[in-house]
């Protein structure tokens, strides 16, 4: 009864801001209905059915759209086992001796890629599906010399001529292909943030090459081949997550984990021009190694980075900058041996390594 009196001695007085009484109505149904023309005032934001801010659908979840990611990355590779050379910090004091000085690793530099998305999301059913490729090439190159005459380079791999190496030489190439199809499911737990969880198939498909070269300075030399690749196809679970923080800036975040089984295949190749027995054929390899089989291969996926995102009356667009990470297990082997007479055993002296990518991630999206 007072409310009522109230709002009689505002409109009696003059007094036409009564956008309290809108927010809390004096009917015991809630109501945003206008009040009466001498009491109107402009609608406060809780009784307006579709406001004008940004914030309403901040990712137009209502409305059903084809999707196009385009990133371009920048990427370079970690990997174990690529030593090829020693090189000794002081004299030896030894006629003997093992090991000495400072590994001389093969290392990749950084080298620009692409992956493409298409997509389509179904609104109101909140799913979606995805189709990407992802294509790298990185490439690397080392090489080491004989600091004096009284400290030497040494091979990791056996150098075949008796005199001292003059110079050591690495070169890497390595060259990626995968293939995903995965289905989405997408959650909005409050209007500031949307999750879609992933599940699917991938493929595959990456090769490495590894060439060592020892020189000496009678011309002499041993050429290491290595050449590792892994065709495979498997399934694959990812996590994405788009959190809205202040105007149109977002944080955004990707991860997965991926099983893969596939056909590997490790060639270990040496040459030289070195006839030590003087029956030698040095046209044929002294080393000629292959390994094939069947294996599991393991791989984790994390990027993060701001990104700006914008929606419009019929469109979405999102320009996205971060770093990623991707990890790679069982696919990185490098096989050596004992030296011995045709008939005589070959011991296989394994050494295995982590397989990482890292790099510049940059993302253009567009819903339309």
């Amino acid at each position: 009864m007072k409310k009522c009196f109230l709002l009689l001695f505002f409109c009696i007085s003059g007094f036409s801001d009564p956008s309290s009484f809108c927010e809390k109505p004096i009917s015991p149904t809630p109501s945003c209905e206008p009040s009466p023309p001498s009491c109107e005032s402009p609608p406060s934001p809780s009784c307006t059915k579709n406001p004008s801010s940004h914030h309403n659908d901040l990712f137009r979840k209502q409305e059903e759209s084809l999707v196009l990611d385009l990133e371009f990355l920048y990427t370079t590779i970690v990997e174990g086992s690529l030593d090829y050379a020693l090189k000794m910090r002081r004299p030896s004091g030894f006629s003997l001796n093992y090991a000495q000085g400072d590994f001389q690793r093969g290392n990749y530099g950084w080298d620009p890629g692409f992956r493409i998305e298409i997509g389509y999301f179904r609104a109101l059913k909140y799913w979606e599906v995805l189709a990407g490729y992802t294509w790298m090439k990185i490439t690397g190159s080392d090489s080491v010399k004989r600091p004096d005459n009284n400290r030497f380079i040494t091979g990791t791999f056996p150098q075949i001529f008796t005199d001292p190496m003059e110079e050591a030489r690495s070169h890497l190439h390595f060259q990626y292909n995968v293939v995903d199809l995965m289905a989405a499911r997408v959650f909005c737990p409050n209007p500031h943030l949307r999750v879609r969880s992933y599940f699917g198939l991938s493929g595959a498909f990456f090769k490495q090459t590894w060439k060592v070269g020892y020189f000496n300075a009678s011309n002499q030399n041993t050429m290491i081949l290595n050449n590792w690749h892994y065709r495979s196809g498997g399934l694959m679970s990812k996590f994405v997550f788009d959190w809205f923080w202040t105007e149109d800036l977002y944080i955004v975040g990707k991860t997965h984990f991926a099983l893969y089984l596939g056909r590997y295949k490790n060639l270990a190749h040496q040459t030289t021009n070195v006839n030590r027995s003087g029956n030698d054929n040095i046209n044929e390899p002294i080393r000629d190694a292959i390994m094939k089989d069947l294996r599991f291969a393991y791989n984790f996926f994390i990027s993060l980075g701001p990104s700006w995102q914008k929606s419009f009356s019929t469109s979405r667009i999102e320009i996205f900058a971060g770093w990623e990470f991707i990890v790679w297990w069982n696919v990185q082997e490098i096989y050596r041996s004992n030296e011995g007479t045709p008939f005589a055993a070959k011991e296989t002296w394994l050494n295995q390594g982590m397989l990482g990518l890292h790099g510049l991630k940059t993302r253009l999206t567009f819903n339309f």
